[in-house]
């Protein structure tokens, strides 16, 4: 931890295990104790790559002594000890919650800028990039903002630091139907997406990589589900209330919603409620500016956003209105989302409808 004047306050040391095959092998990191930062490069002789490793380091003993070193089909990552649990997926592989993907980030930053390093800690260094690259998301990022700037940072100092203008693969995927389709990655073109879309889902397909260098292959599968009944983490509940239906296609109502943390700990992290819009209504500008509470509201596309900073045991409850803007027949019901902003596994979803549509008012 550091303090004002950048100081470390305090002395630990994060054991990184540098030769996986040698359990007994492990490289101590250690962090200087109560140096100002413009010392430490005089007290061991090294330069800005030293301070700038021993900052990574830092920001890892916030999880010293609860996180714990996992080496599992030839990738390498940290997680914690004591964690919410994860929803899993029987055919695919479910992604780890956005602290683990930050944590293990900022182990592989420490690797990259370790002074003298060695091809031995290039080696590490990719199994820990094996079990990043998996974490992402069909659209490049991870679970969230802070992640994903973390992973993307490190990922790139591990593109420069294994980095070859002599890259040159063919990546062929095929399969029985007949299917084939051949990408080539070089140098002239390494950072252009390439894809294609399979034509038989679910089907079987054969990946074949030839050539020297890093190549990234990722399979995408998007699909619609039910809006699921269980929560972890936090209770929500969405009401309808003060509705105006007078005219039929300029109804207005107001959303209520109310949520308290029910997880493992005394508060959550920041949270996010996600309310998706019905079908031809938005918010009404003046009653966002009035919710009191979050932190920040956003609107996009079809959604607002209420960013909250914590949510706690006791309930919280605020409101805004909407307003029919375009006619639409036969309304569907719209979803509200609550989710841990850090652990998203802890999340809670709910429903909620318009008034005018019923003849009676009717809470969720």
């Amino acid at each position: 931890m550091t303090g004002d004047d950048g100081s470390l306050n305090n002395c630990s040391a994060l054991f990184i295990p540098s030769d996986t095959s040698a359990p007994g092998l492990w490289l101590s990191i250690c962090v200087l104790c109560r140096l100002p930062k413009e010392d430490i490069p005089k007290a061991t002789g090294t330069g800005s790559s030293a301070w700038q490793h021993r900052l990574l380091i830092t920001k890892l003993l916030f999880w010293f002594f609860t996180i714990s070193f996992v080496f599992s089909g030839g990738s390498v990552h940290w997680e914690r000890e004591v964690k919410p649990p994860a929803e899993t997926f029987p055919s695919f592989y479910s992604r780890a919650p956005s602290a683990e993907v930050e944590m293990t980030c900022y182990v592989l930053l420490s690797v990259l800028h370790k002074p003298k390093r060695t091809q031995k800690d290039l080696t590490f260094a990719s199994q820990i990039v094996q079990w990043i690259i998996r974490q992402k998301n069909s659209y490049g990022g991870f679970s969230s903002t802070q992640d994903t700037v973390i992973a993307l940072q490190a990922l790139a100092d591990y593109g420069a630091a294994t980095y070859s203008e002599n890259g040159q693969n063919t990546v062929k995927i095929s399969s029985s139907k007949p299917f084939e389709k051949v990408f080539e990655v070089n140098s002239q073109n390494r950072l252009l997406l390439q894809q294609s879309s399979l034509p038989d889902v679910p089907g079987n397909y054969i990946l074949e990589v030839n050539g020297n260098g890093c190549v990234f292959v990722q399979t995408t599968l998007r699909y619609n589900i039910l809006l699921p009944n269980k929560t972890s983490g936090f209770s929500l509940s969405v009401q309808t209330a003060n509705a105006s239906c007078a005219d039929s296609f300029r109804a207005k109502f107001d959303i209520v919603l109310s949520t308290s943390y029910t997880g493992k700990r005394n508060i959550s992290n920041m949270a996010i409620i996600d309310v998706k819009m019905l079908s031809g209504f938005v918010p009404v500008s003046s009653s966002l500016q009035k919710v009191r509470n979050v932190m920040q509201v956003e609107t996009k596309q079809n959604h607002v956003l209420f960013y909250l900073e914590s949510v706690s045991w006791t309930t919280l409850s605020f409101s805004f209105s909407v307003e029919q803007e375009l006619p639409v027949s036969n309304i569907k019901p719209a979803s509200v989302l609550i989710y841990d902003y850090y652990e998203t596994d802890e999340n809670a979803v709910a429903e909620y409808k318009s008034l005018c549509n019923e003849a009676a008012p009717e809470s969720i």
